[in-house]
């Protein structure tokens, strides 16, 4: 056209293509690998692993024709439906503990799902974002594997690589509509001789000025920058590091302070019972869902660390010469006691008498004494093998040092009486001794006889069992609930009265109490039952065979089959526990898993186990033992605690973890107890010992050794002996160090004055050494930190540097925006001033119209966007044209009013 001039605007579409399929991309990667991890993490196919499929679908597809839309009213069905999925998996702990985790992960699958069928924005990338920490964090609650700390550490670079791409799209996301080809303000220029001198003046780049220096959500916006270059790679990396960094920095000093699983007390008394620190894992707790200790057999987290000494020379002793010495294939830190069972729930026996402390005394020992620093379970449990005959607490912060030991369960624990809250949050130091055995243990059991004081305790206790034998072989399992034995001795009544009255009921608060109370005394008027200690413990055996028969009668009748001879006759009861033990340990028919699975969720997790899935860990094993011996009239109780743990040969201690946690059975037989282990081979911890030549399997090896021992191991004992007391014995020797320097200076002072100095000179002293100590690290800031220097003080010098011009096109868009005021339309904060300046060629199109004026907003604004954020300098001529520009602009305004 004559007299006019078209201009075509070249817009940055491949850059902000790139950056937009760029972002998808480092997004859905991120998500694929937060899937990989929490699908390898639970062990199964379903079903995280069919979310991989549907990533690449969604990916190349359903981005861009999603099957749901966000008003859908199928996606709120769909949520719904997933949520009630999650809730009936999670009922399924009632019965399987490890449901409820599982529930969890399944249900983050659910809605990855749903995320990924509908159409997206930035915030439904959001949701895979957080969808994707979510995986992470369960996974790390379902594996501690060494595999996960190598994901965690690719997925840290991946995530901050990825949310540096989310910023530039979201950024150029307002920009993507500007792009169309219908908007004809972007594809041609407007013609006139107010366009002519505009164009003269001022020369529009090449780039559309739409795009110049747009500043969105903090995000510029140069179309001639190469965002995706070097410099992105080389800033995201660096931020990486150094959150890695700050992260294994915070990570190393944090205490490692493990309280177990967090439960609420339900009562004032539970809370002083629990020590105020809530519910704690299996093996340490009154009540056990059977599978909680599945939770932690994979668990690597530091749980105690065991030196050994001979009794009598107090020489240090090798692992293999303890073992050697008390005639054991394992050494078995016992924890809790666990009798009474219904459905799939352990639990304490609540009739037992209150602990009895154990003897102080080490002198005359002949066996191994045992030290222990046990890291904080937040209970009063602590761990020793058994049987026991000494116990001291070394703990010099506890006003009780004695070590306590119920009579019945053998649990151990330590006095707390002293009013010592932080016992249970710091790391316990304690001795126990055990004496050589007189008898060989043999394998697969060891025998653990009453020791001298139980017996002295309980009375002649072996005629307990042959009482139980033939109440059992008579009239079955009631008969021996029923029964009572019978003391066969004619100084019953001298076994009474040596042996005590004791008498048991319930106050009124419905706490059973009373082992202590002597015969007569009147405690709140309860009705109580007279008995001896005798009589008592021949009630607890008794109990030790109760079980539900109508529950488990598959696994009772299971359990008589195997205990009967050719003749249908009972074997003898040591014979039966060998047979139940042999059927467990048989290869052919159970194997040890820690699938966490249930084949039918309807009847007891004990029967599931034995007739059904055939696989599980020693949790499983032990209850089932412990069951069907009941089932053939043999007192049995389950114990949980921990077996073995990993020997350091350098330092000659155990280091024993959470994932050596264990499960085994005890049996009541001839007056003794018989320690059975009845777990499948195949929870042995393997040594990693290699003696190939380097590969990647060694490289694997020494990673997880590295992870294990280092991050995941790291206890709170050796925080403090190789973090916390080395900073405050540096710190004490600088203190040490400047006091005796100033000392010394002061001296050589005093000496070369001839006179001590004044109280003045003193102070001017110290205010001189100070402030030369301040100039010194403010010297060495400054050389580190020039650059950040420059740009908190060069502010203040920036605009005399700047040229008048700049200054003056400065005050020129401010004029603007005051003649913009003036007629009622306002810039608001949030709008930026590309924003602004489009806002106001809508609002007063008529009048710029009328005066030829319709691209000045946007030339100016443009201006001044090249003048205040790329730094370009402004010709006398271009300041004139703006003036002009400006005063016609306001009077326009003016005349249309």
């Amino acid at each position: 056209m004559p007299g006019s001039i078209q201009v075509v605007f070249r817009l940055p579409r491949p850059m902000i293509d790139r950056i937009e399929s760029t972002f998808r991309a480092s997004l859905y990667l991120v998500f694929t690998l937060s899937t990989l991890c929490i699908g390898f993490a639970e062990g199964q196919f379903f079903p995280h692993f069919l979310t991989l499929p549907l990533i690449l679908v969604a990916y190349m597809y359903l981005d861009r024709k999603p099957i749901l839309k966000l008003d859908s009213p199928f996606t709120s069905v769909l949520g719904v439906a997933a949520l009630v999925v999650a809730i009936f998996e999670f009922q399924q702990g009632r019965v399987n503990v490890e449901m409820r985790i599982l529930s969890a992960s399944h249900l983050l699958a659910y809605f990855s799902w749903i995320v990924l069928l509908i159409e997206k924005e930035s915030q439904q990338y959001w949701w895979l974002l957080a969808l994707s920490v979510l995986n992470m964090a369960v996974s790390a609650s379902l594996t501690n594997s060494s595999m996960l700390g190598l994901a965690v550490i690719v997925y840290l670079f991946m995530s901050a690589w990825t949310l540096s791409l989310f910023t530039a799209f979201r950024g150029t996301a307002v920009l993507r509509p500007q792009q169309r080809p219908t908007d004809k303000s972007q594809a041609v220029a407007s013609s006139g001789s107010s366009t002519d001198s505009v164009s003269k003046a001022a020369p529009v780049s090449p780039v559309d000025p739409v795009l110049n220096s747009r500043v969105r959500g903090g995000f510029q916006f140069d179309p001639k920058d190469n965002w995706l270059g070097y410099r992105l790679v080389t800033s995201v990396a660096f931020l990486s590091f150094a959150s890695l960094a700050v992260g294994m920095a915070i990570f190393t000093m944090t205490p490692r302070i493990w309280i177990g699983n967090w439960e609420l007390p339900s009562s004032d008394i539970d809370a002083l019972d629990n020590l105020g620190m809530g519910r704690s894992v299996s093996g340490f707790t009154k009540t056990v869902q059977l599978g909680d200790m599945g939770e932690i057999l994979e668990n690597p987290t530091p749980v105690m660390e065991v030196s050994f000494r001979d009794g009598k020379t107090r020489s240090p002793m090798t692992q293999d010469q303890v073992l050697q010495r008390l005639r054991r294939e394992e050494l078995l830190f016992r924890g809790t006691t666990l009798s009474m069972y219904e459905m799939g729930k352990w639990s304490e026996n609540g009739h037992e008498p209150n602990p009895a402390q154990v003897s102080p005394s080490f002198r005359n020992l002949d066996g191994v004494v045992f030290r222990h620093e046990l890291e904080p379970i937040g209970r009063a449990t602590i761990f020793g093998v058994n049987p026991v005959h000494a116990g001291l607490n070394l703990d010099d912060k506890n006003s009780q040092p004695v070590i306590n030991q119920n009579p019945m369960s053998q649990e151990l624990t330590v006095s707390t009486s002293g009013g010592n809250p932080m016992l249970g949050v710091r790391t316990l130091r304690y001795d126990i001794a055990v004496e050589t055995p007189n008898q060989r243990n043999v394998a697969p059991f060891h025998t653990l006889p009453l020791t001298p004081a139980e017996r002295a305790y309980w009375g002649d206790v072996d005629i307990i069992s042959t009482a139980i034998e033939e109440d059992f072989r008579e009239n079955g399992i009631e008969g021996v609930i029923r029964g009572q034995t019978e003391v066969q001795r004619g100084d019953k009544n001298d076994h009474f009265e040596r042996s005590g009255a004791f008498q048991f009921g319930r106050g009124r608060d419905g706490r059973g109490r009373g082992w202590n109370d002597r015969v007569g005394r009147d405690v709140e008027g309860d009705q109580r039952t007279t008995r001896s200690q005798f009589d008592w413990y021949d009630a607890y055996l008794r109990s030790l065979v109760e079980l539900d028969q109508e529950q488990l009668g598959r696994l009772i009748a299971l359990s008589q089959q195997l205990c009967t001879n050719e003749d249908g006759e009972y074997m003898e009861p040591e014979e039966r526990c060998l047979a139940l033990l042999r059927y467990f340990r048989d290869p052919n028919r159970f194997s040890y898993s820690l699938n966490m699975k249930i084949n039918d969720p309807t009847i007891d997790p004990v029967e599931d186990f034995v007739f059904n899935r055939k696989a599980g860990h020693c949790e499983y094993f032990a209850s089932a033992m412990t069951l069907m011996l009941r089932g053939v009239g043999i007192p049995s109780r389950m114990v949980s605690g921990f077996k073995g743990g990993e020997y350091d040969e350098d330092d000659s201690r155990l280091y024993v973890q959470q994932r050596h946690a264990h499960a085994w059975t005890e049996a009541f037989v001839d007056g003794q107890w018989l320690v059975f282990d009845p777990t499948a081979a195949g929870d042995l911890v393997e040594d990693g010992s290699d003696n190939t030549p380097f590969s990647l399997a060694k490289l694997r090896g020494y990673f997880n050794n590295f992870w294990q021992t280092n991050v995941i191991g790291v206890s709170l004992a050796r925080q403090q002996n190789t973090i916390y007391n080395p900073i405050v014995d540096q710190l004490k020797k600088a203190k040490t160090w400047g006091r005796d320097f100033m000392e010394a200076f002061k001296e050589e002072q005093e000496e070369k004055e001839g006179k001590r100095k004044t109280t003045v000179q003193e102070l001017v002293f110290y205010v001189v050494s100070v402030v030369a100590v301040l100039i010194i690290i403010a010297a060495v800031l400054l050389y580190f930190y020039f650059r950040s220097a420059i740009n908190i003080f060069g502010w203040r010098f920036s605009a005399r540097k700047g040229s008048m011009a700049q200054q003056q096109m400065l005050l020129f868009f401010r004029r603007f925006l005051d003649i913009s005021a003036r007629h009622g339309l306002k810039k608001t904060p949030q709008q930026t001033a590309r924003e602004f300046a489009a806002e106001f060629e809508r609002q007063f199109r008529q009048q710029l119209s009328t005066f030829s004026l319709t691209a000045l907003p946007l030339s100016l604004t443009d201006a001044y966007y090249q003048v205040r954020f790329r730094g370009d300098d402004m010709s006398p001529v271009d300041l004139d044209h703006w003036k002009v520009q400006l005063d016609t602009l306001g009077l326009a305004l003016e005349k249309t009013r």
